[in-house]
Parts: C-alpha cells; sequence; structure tokens
C-alpha cells in the first residue's frame, strides 16, 4: 500500500507514503528497557498521555511542549511484535503543527506523586518522520506523534511488546 492514514475532523483521509523516509525494518534495534513517562500539557488545554521518557514530546492540540511527570521502567518482551497503527496516529491534521517554545511550569497542573497508574503492557514502535526532516525515534504506539523538529506527523513502522516491571515506586 503507497499511502497512509491520518484523521482530520473525525474523517480518515490518506498521504503518500512515498513522502516518508524508506528503513529497513529487521534493522531496528529495539532497547532491552526503555522509559514511560506520564506527560500533561498545560492547564487551559487539558491534554495528557503516556509517552518515552527522555524524549520531548509536542502536544498535537495546542503545539505546546508536555511535561513529563511520574516514569516507570518496561522490558522487552523476547521481541515480541506488536500490531502497529501505522497511520499517523490519529493526528489532527496532515498539515504542520504550529510548535510554541514558550514554556513557565506554573502554567501546567500539579500531579500527586504515585497517582498514576501505568499500563502493565504497552508497543513501542519505530518511527520516522518525512524524507526532509530526516527524525527517526521511538515512540509510545498510542502517543502523540508530533516531530519535534518540523511539526509533521511521524510514521509507525515497526512495533514491539514491552511489560511493566514490577515493585516501582
Amino acid at each position: 500500500m503507497n499511502e497512509v492514514l491520518y484523521e482530520k475532523d473525525n474523517q480518515y483521509r490518506r498521504i503518500s507514503r512515498n513522502k516518508y523516509q524508506e528503513i529497513n525494518i529487521k534493522t531496528i534495534e529495539f532497547p532491552k528497557k526503555i522509559y514511560v513517562a506520564y506527560a500533561v500539557c498545560r492547564r487551559d488545554c487539558g491534554s495528557s498521555e503516556f509517552i518515552k521518557g527522555g524524549a520531548t514530546q509536542i502536544c498535537k492540540h495546542c503545539g505546546h511542549q508536555m511535561f513529563r511527570t511520574e516514569e516507570r521502567i518496561y522490558t522487552l518482551v523476547d521481541d515480541s511484535y506488536c500490531k502497529v497503527n501505522n497511520c499517523a496516529q490519529k493526528s489532527s491534521s496532515n498539515e504542520v503543527i504550529k510548535i510554541s517554545d514558550y514554556f513557565k511550569l506554573e502554567d501546567y497542573p500539579d500531579v500527586a506523586p504515585n497517582s498514576v497508574e501505568f499500563p502493565t503492557e504497552i508497543c513501542i514502535v519505530y518511527a520516522v518522520c518525512r524524507k526532509e526532516c530526516g527524525n527517526r525515534e521511538f515512540l509510545i504506539d498510542s502517543q502523540t506523534d508530533i516531530c519535534e523538529y518540523c511539526g509533521h506527523h511521524m510514521l509507525h513502522t515497526a512495533g514491539r511488546k514491552y511489560i511493566l516491571e514490577k515493585d516501582q515506586a
């Protein structure tokens, strides 16, 4: 299939796959362990989601950076593949998201320590941006996929299953 799907105004639309970088999924090396963080957007936006720890997360609704709160460690499960939604993950549009570099900590909601329930299992995907950008990174399959460099949605490729390590406070 030479097209991928993206969502705009509650309708799925298509974009040519050849706008994205090509990769050989057999050469992707998934890390054995990965940090997952709970991230919140500004109070006036209200978005929250689980993201790969250490990554800059751009909110798909308002374009601001999200703030990471708690983190947990996940372990790769025997290199098991997981079903990847290779559309542009419920993207708000095919257009570039305007990224805001405005960041004041007091604009973000407080999250009580140990109040977040992390999923026991997640799918980590290798995502690629468009050819002219060149960004590649690991993301959570359900995470917003806005490229922090150019504002386009990233294409999800291969994915692996990870499980939450036990006894983390």
